[in-house]
């Protein structure tokens, strides 16, 4: 691979985490579940964070597909709010603090975190999709090696 090559992927990876970061936050709370059709159709990456004063606190980084099969966005995040899942977000946080699920849910929904998205593409009318798992898995690791989340596994 060329030098050129590789500063053209770096360009590539960081301008999707640029975009990933001023995405509209959403607070953890707040979770929209009206957005299921739009992120039902959609594949992309998200990110949850904390805001402690003037800085941010990367809790977790992931990936999602498009669903039939995979995890589409909606379905991938709608995870991070169940008690049940210990591979998201709160089974996550429970098992590093020795807390319970329920009690880690309370706390994220009176804290100040948020939730944020990318989609990086949508299944088309045709039903057919451009297959970008590959490309899903360099922007998460792109990220991730960045934003250093303290609860997704590197």
């Amino acid at each position: 691979m060329s030098q050129s090559s590789v500063t053209q992927k770096i360009e590539i990876y960081a301008g999707h985490l640029n975009s990933l970061m001023s995405a509209k936050s959403l607070k953890y709370s707040s979770w929209p579940q009206d957005a299921k059709d739009h992120l039902s159709e959609s594949a992309g990456i998200y990110h949850f964070f904390e805001r402690e004063e003037q800085s941010i606190i990367s809790l977790y980084v992931g990936k999602a597909g498009y669903g039939d099969g995979d995890w589409s966005l909606y379905q991938r995040l709608k995870q991070h709010f169940q008690t049940s899942q210990k591979n998201a977000l709160i089974g996550k946080i429970a098992k590093s603090s020795n807390q319970d699920p329920k009690s880690v849910k309370t706390s994220l929904l009176e804290r100040e975190v948020y939730l944020q998205w990318l989609e990086i593409a949508r299944k088309r009318k045709s039903n057919t999709t451009p297959d970008i798992e590959q490309e899903l898995v360099w922007i998460e690791c792109f990220c991730k090696s960045i934003l250093k989340p303290k609860y997704t596994n590197a």
